[in-house]
């Protein structure tokens, strides 16, 4: 047999092997365009990100949603669940019922802040009294400096971000880039701005896993093999990741308005 054929269907073969099912939990919330696990019609820079990955080692993806706080308790009690999406290794300790969990590279850098009227912005904790929360979510970040600021659950980040558009809060803690599009998807672009002044916690969304370290060690390769594609997804969702562009994009914005 020719050599050539034999090494094709070696490589065929153990590609074969490799491919597997990956069963992952995730946040049952639109949160686009990072993620919406919801609605498979609308594609998002994770769920696109993913296929990516899937398709280039033959694996098939399973999403599982549950509400947030659940998505974590699937990945260490349910033996059917092999990961979780999205997670941060600052968000729980390391070791999970004395079993390691394993951490992908980020996917992508997120902007979690507080966002507020333009005319608060820079007025910091001056007279903020009430910060409306996505339902699941914990401000970490405002809960370290023990306040009085009144936490309002909420049941979404559309809600969150409604409650400041009609001032009945001071503000909502929205990541940047899922405020932008829903603020647009209403007709009022820019009518929020993100304020650092106030807790602002820039994170990644990691893949995380307890039982399969050799996934994640995949992924990591191939986010550094497919960089230039990577980068071109977030582009295609005009994902904005570090402070430095959002204070260029919101002066261009307030420059733009004068």
């Amino acid at each position: 047999m020719n050599q050539t054929i034999v090494a094709l269907m070696m490589f065929l073969f153990s590609w074969q092997l490799s491919a597997k099912e990956l069963v992952i939990a995730v946040e049952r919330i639109d949160y686009f365009p990072h993620y919406d696990f919801t609605d498979h019609s609308n594609p998002t820079y994770a769920s696109e990100l993913l296929a990516m990955f899937a398709e280039a080692y033959g694996h098939r993806l399973v999403f599982l949603p549950f509400p947030i706080k659940r998505a974590k308790r699937e990945l260490l009690q349910n033996p059917e669940v092999d990961f979780l999406f999205p997670d941060n290794p600052a968000w729980a300790d390391f070791q999970e019922d004395g079993q390691e969990r394993h951490f992908s590279a980020p996917l992508v850098h997120i902007l979690g802040g507080t966002m507020v009227r333009p005319e608060r912005l820079g007025q910091g904790l001056h007279e903020f009294r009430t910060l409306a929360v996505p339902l699941g979510f914990t401000p970490i970040e405002w809960l370290k400096l023990q306040t009085n600021v009144r936490i309002v659950e909420v049941p979404n980040a559309a809600s969150a971000l409604g409650l400041v558009l009609k001032q009945r809060v001071d503000g909502a803690d929205v990541e940047y880039n899922v405020a932008r599009h829903y603020l647009e998807q209403v007709g009022a672009p820019d009518t929020l701005v993100m304020d650092p002044s106030l807790p602002f916690s820039p994170v990644g969304f990691h893949l995380s896993s307890l039982k399969s370290p050799e996934i994640i060690e995949q992924l990591n390769q191939f986010l550094i093999k497919e960089e230039v594609k990577i980068q071109a997804l977030k582009q295609k969702f005009r994902l904005v990741e570090t402070l430095a562009d959002l204070n260029a994009r919101q002066a261009q914005r307030h420059s733009s308005l004068k």
